[in-house]
């Protein structure tokens, strides 16, 4: 009688070992690492290695430094040791270990912040020399030795008992694991095969239409603006010290607009979207910033659409060349009724149309190989040259801030027809731009405070976010000065 407990035991234990004892198995055979190793690595050898590694280069950052800080004037070539130092270091302070990077509101931080600023600003402003050799022996005297208080910060912000770590841990080790990638698809099928049911980041609307999970849930889950609205506001007061307007534009998500292709109960598809972006517009305009409106112009601009000739694509979570095209239009308007317009630099465009292929996110985030590619109508923005439209960092007064939703069409095929390139053709003005994927509520902002030099000359700082990011935004809504 006592057999089968122990039978059941062993055969419990081997079921519980089995997917660790595989993968150790295939790590060893493939050559690829272990996750549970990279943990002993962090706990014990990373720590020590980083501490070498920012010794190292911040000798290194302050000698390169001293070879050249006694010159009158400066170009890139000179400073070129310099500023590989500088990425050496900054690298070095970055990556803490496999799966944390470094708080980027702290005060070490800020001092590489400003670091790379100064170093961007100095060809043109070489008078911003000694602001730099201080801030250089500052960072070269934190790290030219080893620090027992700075090691015990890395366990108890950083370690691997600190949420910090586990979360990116857990998602590491569900994507990589060969038994999870093997049998992932196999379940997906069959969930689609008997339910319809397209995977846990998407919705199966009508007639084909994917939705993704995060913009529907934004639209029905309980949510404070709060937060994102007085970081728009802090942000707007940081730009107006440089003498640099902002203007706001938040991106409609596609059930917004068309929620009868998400559920055909939804009648009337002329109502006003069932979104509380709506009282985050109202509170920015009371607060002094300047805002764009697209989701009633879209309501009214779908009365237009087509047999599948819409303003979002069918199994995407982004528009069409159509709807960028639309948003362009919008966004240029209010630039046009803004003071600086009379002052923008000039240059003049033309568009071109061509056919192109796109593949939706959300039939990606499936894993479905049941979903088709989608044609659609772009048109491609060239100069009087006949040259592709790309930033210009030096010639623009506007700089944007954006998502994907500035990405597609734009950096990615067909290239430069999105509707950045669009928003340059209908105001005759160069452009430039930082765009971060996903992360235009705080990522894209730090991106910004790591290059501010790319602040320089500009009047106009648009943004651009999609609605969803009010509550979903990557990293949240911090606090990110200038």
């Amino acid at each position: 009688m006592k057999r089968l407990p122990i039978l059941f035991a062993v055969i419990f234990s081997g079921i519980l070992l089995f997917p660790t004892s595989f993968q150790i198995f295939y790590s060893i055979k493939k050559g690829v690492p272990f996750q549970p190793l990279d943990m002993v690595t962090d706990i014990v050898k990373t720590p020590i290695v980083r501490e070498s590694k920012l010794r190292q280069s911040s000798d290194s950052l302050y000698k390169a430094w001293r070879s050249v800080s006694s010159l009158k004037e400066y170009n890139a070539i000179e400073l070129e040791p310099v500023t590989d130092a500088f990425n050496f270091l900054k690298a070095s302070y970055l990556n803490i270990n496999s799966y944390t990077l470094a708080d980027s509101l702290s005060v070490s931080y800020c001092d590489l912040k400003k670091i790379e600023s100064l170093l961007t600003d100095l060809e043109d402003d070489p008078s911003e020399r000694d602001s730099l050799d201080f801030l250089i022996q500052k960072v070269q005297k934190t790290y030219s030795s080893f620090s027992v208080k700075r090691l015990a910060k890395y366990y108890w912000r950083n370690g691997f008992l600190t949420s910090r770590y586990w979360r990116p841990y857990e998602t590491r080790l569900e994507e990589e694991n060969k038994i999870v990638q093997m049998s992932r698809p196999l379940i997906q099928n069959l969930f689609w095969l008997v339910f319809d049911e397209p995977g846990e980041k998407a919705f199966l609307g009508e007639d084909g239409n994917l939705f993704y999970k995060d913009d529907v849930s934004y639209l029905t889950m309980p949510s404070v603006i709060e937060e994102p609205v007085n970081e728009i506001v802090a942000f707007q007061q940081d730009l107006q010290k440089r003498g640099i307007e902002l203007l706001v534009v938040i991106v409609p998500g596609k059930p917004s607009i068309y929620p009868e292709l998400l559920n055909s109960s939804w009648k009337n598809a002329s109502e006003k979207p069932f979104s509380r972006s709506l009282t985050a517009l109202d509170q920015l305009k009371s607060k002094g910033v300047h805002i764009v409106d697209l989701f009633s112009p879209f309501i009214e601009a779908k009365k237009e659409d087509g047999d599948h000739d819409y303003l979002y694509l069918e199994t995407d979570t982004h528009w069409t060349p159509r709807g960028a095209k639309l948003a362009a239009q919008l966004i240029a308007n209010k630039v046009r009724s803004m003071p600086i317009a009379s002052s923008l630099p000039t240059k003049f465009y033309k568009e071109e149309p061509l056919l192109t292929e796109r593949t939706g996110d959300v039939a990606v985030m499936t894993s479905l190989p049941v979903f088709p590619t989608q044609w659609v109508n772009a048109y491609q923005v060239k100069d009087s040259n006949d040259i592709l439209f790309k930033d210009d960092f030096r010639g623009s007064s506007i700089l944007i801030l954006g998502d994907s939703f500035s990405r597609i069409y734009q950096s990615d095929a067909p290239l430069s027809a999105g509707w950045i390139s669009h928003l340059a053709k209908e105001l005759n003005t160069p452009l430039a731009s930082v765009v971060s994927d996903g992360g235009a509520s705080t990522l894209v902002r730090e991106k910004l405070a790591r290059r501010s030099g790319v602040l320089k000359g500009k009047k106009l700082v648009i943004w651009e976010f999609v609605e969803r990011d009010l509550r979903f935004g990557a990293e949240g809504w911090k606090r990110v000065p200038l």
